[in-house]
């Protein structure tokens, strides 16, 4: 059975695909997808939901079941497409004949309400709650009218492992990276954790067993605490943790009952966080280190501080420029050298156009200082123009080369896109032209090969259709000894009026031993 995931996918990690991939293939879809610890499933691509590459899945792939991640309201980025973008994949599975869809929501729709179960009444008081509670009715609509089968699941805060994108994969990673942790949220507050493992076997179990009618699940899990004692589990295993909260309440819901799922699929959840918290450590941690050199982390690193980089290349330049100038102005052959014009046309030819021209003003600054140490008269420097023309020349130069370095990088960048979009066509195609021929050999295979197949039939008429006799006899001989699965045939001719049968043909074996007559 083919299954797609799609929705949030950050927070998704191997602890629930390597499950499900146990027992169906996954094909895995979202603009936010990692693949460095999704798991291993089928298929995995980086297509956002309302991309057209996005919705040649459905023809490619024979998905059955949908399983759609909301976003969660504890990560802070409830984006209001998600309502399109659900959207638009329920329409793909009402025009695909998708008939099982899996919302999994959040248990904090139930805001502000005790007691909770499935039964109880919903009733939103913020932006959160409101935006989940408008993808449920959304999927209400759908399996009302477009015949979808949707069962709807709230759980609480879920985490796994190599994953740091959920609430506990963040603060793990904040805390391994940095020895502090800054906590959006009041100190005080409760929160039930539930692990993505727990939640495949719910899904599995769902899917063996699908409801005859749409329903909500609710689920819980192990262990319910307060942040507080959350930080204390990530304070044991890295020392020196400043620890900080900022007071403001997050979008978490304390635990609800979950009787349906344990009356109906017998489930309840079995992994603690308190007790994983180490190997949540060591993975992640692991994870996220793992086949990273010293080179690469620098390289890392400088790519994302262009600009401290360009800085320092400036004014490192700038004080090499002056040496340069002080040191080699009593040497005649350095008098043809201007060695601020090639300060410039270097920074201008590394670094582009902003570049260039910052370094031209740098070069007009050190040749203003120049000319003022050398006597001459700041008037006659403003009001004489043939002093202007080395300010021209660094302005000119800097800004020509600068964007001539910058067109030819939009020029290789977009060549790039061009060509990794193509690669990406390239694959999708070369994926549905084997999927595509895996199914015909798979298909002519069943009904060639199935013995009371229509194929089967049309294969035999096939072959007795010649204009020979002796043909005719002996593709009838072939097809007796193919269907029958014997080997000791023999034909017989009566002609009319004749009192004994004429032997036409026989099997290989018994043409020494048969009877001619």
């Amino acid at each position: 059975m083919d299954i797609m995931l799609t929705g949030q996918l950050a927070p998704v990690s191997s602890s629930f695909c390597d499950r499900v991939s146990q027992h169906h293939r996954i094909i895995a879809s979202s603009a936010d997808i990692n693949q460095s610890y999704i798991g291993e499933i089928y298929k995995s691509f980086n297509y956002d939901v309302n991309s057209e590459a996005f919705s040649r899945l459905f023809n490619v792939y024979s998905i059955s079941t949908v399983i759609y991640f909301a976003n969660r309201p504890e990560l802070g980025n409830n984006a209001m497409e998600q309502l399109d973008q659900l959207d638009k994949v329920l329409s793909l599975c009402a025009a695909n004949d998708v008939k099982q869809f899996v919302f999994v929501s959040s248990t904090y729709i139930y805001n502000g309400l005790t007691e909770v179960d499935e039964s109880t009444e919903v009733n939103p008081k913020d932006n959160e709650g409101i935006l989940l509670w408008s993808c449920e009715k959304l999927c209400d609509y759908y399996a009302k009218n477009k015949g979808i089968s949707i069962v709807t699941i709230h759980a609480p805060c879920m985490f796994g492992m190599y994953e740091n994108q959920s609430l506990v994969g963040q603060l793990i990673h904040q805390a391994v990276t940095k020895n502090s942790l800054r906590i959006e949220g009041d100190k005080d507050q409760m929160v039930d954790f539930l692990s993505l493992e727990d939640l495949s076997e719910i899904i599995l179990r769902l899917i063996t067993e699908w409801p005859e009618e749409s329903s909500i699940i609710n689920l819980a899990g192990t262990r319910c605490m307060t942040l507080a004692q959350l930080t204390d589990c990530f304070a044991d295993r890295v020392q020196e943790t400043r620890i900080s909260f900022t007071g403001k309440r997050i979008a978490v819901c304390s635990p609800v009952s979950y009787s349906f799922a344990r009356s109906e699929y017998g489930w309840v959840p079995v992994i603690d966080i308190t007790k994983d918290m180490s190997m949540l450590f060591q993975n992640i941690h692991r994870k996220n280190d793992e086949h990273i050199s010293l080179i690469q982390r620098a390289k890392n690193v400088l790519s994302t501080r262009t600009m401290i980089i360009k800085t320092s290349e400036m004014v490192l330049g700038f004080l090499l420029m002056e040496y340069l100038n002080t040191s080699t102005a009593t040497a005649v052959q350095f008098r043809y050298v201007d060695f601020r014009l090639l300060y410039v046309i270097l920074l201008a030819a590394v670094h582009g156009l902003k570049t260039g021209v910052a370094a031209a003003l740098l070069a007009s600054f050190s040749c203003i200082v120049a000319y003022l140490s050398g006597g001459m008269d700041w008037r006659i420097l403003l009001y004489n123009i043939d002093n202007w023309l080395p300010f021209a020349c660094y302005i000119i130069a800097g800004s020509v080369v600068g964007y001539t370095k910058d067109k030819k990088d939009k020029e290789l960048n977009f060549i790039t896109e061009e060509k990794d979009l193509l690669e990406k066509r390239y694959i999708f195609l070369n994926e549905l032209y084997q999927n595509a021929l895996q199914s015909k050999n798979q298909y002519k295979k069943q009904i060639m090969t199935y013995r009371n197949s229509f194929g089967r039939l049309f294969e035999v008429a096939r072959r007795l259709n010649t204009f020979t006799p002796d043909m005719v006899y002996k593709e009838a001989l072939y097809v007796l000894e193919d269907i029958l699965d014997n080997q000791t045939i023999a034909i017989y001719n009566i002609s009319n009026n004749a009192n004994f049968a004429r032997l036409i043909v026989c099997s290989k074996k018994y043409i020494d031993i048969q009877q001619k007559s």
